[in-house]
C-alpha cells in the first residue's frame, strides 16, 4: 500500500494512476523541475491522468517553489482560479 498520501488507499502506484480518471473537479498541478521528491516525470504522469487538469513546470525551482517564488505561484493560481471561474467545484 502506499500509504496515506494517496487519500484513496491504493495499493499500488498504477492502481493509484488508474484512479486518477475518477477526479472531476480543475486541477492545477505546479512543479518545479529540480524537485527530487515530485519529479515532474511523476507529475506529469498523474496531469495525465487527470481529466482536464492543468500543469506547469519551472525547470529553475524545486520542491519548495511556491515559496522560491510567490509571486510567480499567485499569478499562477490567480490565472487558474479564473479559468475555473463558474464550474462546479
Amino acid at each position: 500500500m502506499l500509504g496515506d498520501m494517496t487519500g484513496c488507499k491504493a495499493k499500488s502506484q498504477e492502481e493509484l494512476i488508474e484512479r486518477l480518471h475518477e477526479i472531476s473537479f480543475p486541477i492545477l498541478i505546479w512543479e518545479g523541475g529540480l524537485d527530487p521528491l515530485a519529479t515532474p516525470e511523476a507529475a506529469l504522469e498523474v496531469a495525465k491522468a487527470i481529466p482536464g487538469a492543468q500543469y506547469l513546470m519551472y525547470q529553475h525551482l524545486g520542491h519548495g517553489g511556491a515559496d522560491e517564488m510567490p509571486e510567480l505561484t499567485a499569478r499562477d493560481c490567480d490565472r487558474f482560479f479564473k479559468d475555473v471561474e463558474g464550474r462546479i467545484l
